[in-house]
């Protein structure tokens, strides 16, 4: 079973707006790409996954973080006609431990929801 491609690359095509409001929540420029991963039980999942921050982004944590991304964690929740993101970051400490957290804004859980229909992000906090 494979994920229909179309749909992949109509989300491609999507990620630049995703990309824009995620930058003005989080206060950082990031790169964002799309692909197909599968689970322990070979079910195919779309995962969303930015390209590495910088550690200077954390301030004086960034002694600590040795890498780090903003992804999605796992399945992101396809749900009939939409599919949910969840602003995750993982992290690297220096010490090779990893670690990961959901980002929140205003004390809501930071996620938006792609509509296949309107082809739209929407903001969910």
């Amino acid at each position: 079973m494979k994920i229909n491609h179309v749909l992949l690359s109509q989300i491609n095509k999507s990620l630049p707006e995703l990309e824009k409001q995620l930058q003005k929540d989080i206060g950082y420029s990031i790169k964002l790409i799309v692909f197909e991963v599968y689970d322990r039980n070979n079910i195919p999942h779309i995962t969303i996954e930015s390209k590495p921050i910088n550690p200077k982004y954390f301030g004086i944590f960034n002694t600590v973080i040795k890498s780090a991304s903003i992804n999605s964690f796992g399945y992101l929740g396809e749900f009939e006609d939409q599919l949910i993101f969840t602003v995750h970051l993982s992290y690297t400490h220096q010490s090779s431990g990893t670690n990961g957290q959901f980002i929140y804004k205003n004390g809501k859980k930071l996620q938006y929801t792609y509509k296949y229909e309107t082809k739209k992000w929407i903001k969910n906090c």
